[in-house]
C-alpha cells in the first residue's frame, strides 16, 4: 500500500465507506468487500474503523480501478450469504490523493 494514485478531484469515482475490515478474510490479512453492483470504473475505500485509543488505522483514502477490483475472487458474506463481494487485502490498495 506505499503506491500513490493522483487522480483528478473533478474525476467521479465510487465511494465506499467502510465501518470495521474483515479482520480475517481467511488469508490472515485485513481485507474489504465490495459489493460487485456498485463498482465503477474509479473506486474510492475511506476504512472508518478507530481503535480504542482514537488511532485510524487507515487514515488515507484508498483507491482501486474497476479492472483490478474485478480480479479478485467473489465470496458471499458469511451473514448474508445472498450478497456477494470483491474480497481484497487492504494491502493490495493504492493510497488516493486528489489534485
Amino acid at each position: 500500500m506505499t503506491e500513490v494514485k493522483q487522480l483528478d478531484r473533478l474525476t467521479p469515482a465510487a465511494l465506499f465507506e467502510i465501518k470495521f475490515p474483515i479482520w480475517d478474510g481467511g488469508q490472515h490479512k485485513r481485507m474489504v468487500g465490495l459489493h460487485q453492483g456498485k463498482v465503477r470504473s474509479h473506486n474510492i475505500v475511506r476504512v472508518l474503523y478507530t481503535r480504542k485509543d482514537g488511532l485510524k488505522p487507515y487514515p488515507d483514502d484508498l483507491y482501486m480501478s474497476d479492472k483490478d477490483v474485478r480480479s479478485y475472487e467473489m465470496k458471499p458474506l458469511p451473514k448474508y450469504p445472498n450478497i456477494w463481494v470483491y474480497w481484497i487485502p487492504i494491502d493490495d490498495f493504492k493510497i488516493l490523493e486528489r489534485v
